[in-house]
């Protein structure tokens, strides 16, 4: 009985480091990240006020020698909202439907909550693949403190968990431990999506294109307080322009 015990405490602990070990390859993560943040370059919506010339949905890029300052007005305007608070004891809502095909492919970050295994990763890019059997072939991207440095990749298989909707996945990195894949608003065109985890500690904003206007992140953002999300510390992540 006490070798039987011992050798389930060896397996338990065996099985907990095998996934501290995990998490730290999760989300392109590099735990030698640096504090220095890479120039970084969003798209504006244009005001009518601009010319009788320029149509007042036309975008505008707009650049800033660091975030800092964009940052700061998206924490002012953006994110904070008085007309929706977010209410988190209500339980997280996944999309109705998601096109698994039209939802392969590559997707940029442009914001996350932060977490530790991304402390520091800039340039994050996801790319999915639907293999035959129907699992997922996740492969993330990132670069380490500088949009210059060098890149690296992580690779994981995801399992679609409610095969009625496609909007709820389990994605593995190291087995046999499996950590929620919500797809939590998408697109009508699949032009962007947003992913969240059951608990909300985790979030990622994703988008075809490396930029987002602020109009459609503001209606993210919104929708996100709406769904019991705090999205006071949601992060922009920069994106090198020619990815």
């Amino acid at each position: 009985m006490q070798n039987s015990r011992r050798k389930i405490m060896l397996v338990t602990v065996a099985g907990l480091f095998a996934l501290t070990i995990g998490c730290a390859l999760c989300d392109s993560a590099l735990e030698r990240g640096t504090a220095a943040r890479p120039d970084l370059r969003i798209r504006q919506s244009q005001s009518p006020a601009a010319g009788p010339s320029a149509h007042p949905d036309a975008p505008m890029m707009t650049d800033v020698s660091d975030d800092s300052a964009l940052r700061s007005d998206i924490t002012a305007s953006t994110i904070s909202s008085p007309d929706v608070v977010a209410d988190p004891s209500k339980p997280l809502k996944a999309v109705s439907r998601v096109d698994l095909k039209r939802y392969m492919g590559r997707w940029f970050e442009i914001a996350r909550l932060p977490n530790l295994y991304q402390d520091g990763v800039v340039g994050v890019i996801a790319e999915y693949a639907l293999r035959d059997d129907g699992r997922i072939v996740v492969r993330n991207h990132g670069r380490s403190g500088s949009l210059d440095a060098e890149l690296t990749v992580s690779t994981a298989t995801a399992r679609v968990a409610d095969n009625s909707a496609n909007a709820k996945w389990l994605v593995q990195f190291l087995w046999p431990f499996e950590a929620d894949y919500w797809i939590i608003d998408l697109h009508e065109s699949y032009d962007w999506a947003v992913v969240g985890q059951p608990s909300r500690e985790r979030l990622w904003i994703l988008s075809r294109d490396s930029t987002m206007d602020e109009i459609t992140l503001s209606g993210i953002l919104r929708r996100l307080r709406a769904n019991g999300y705090d999205t006071a510390a949601i992060e922009l992540t920069p994106q090198r322009q020619e990815d």
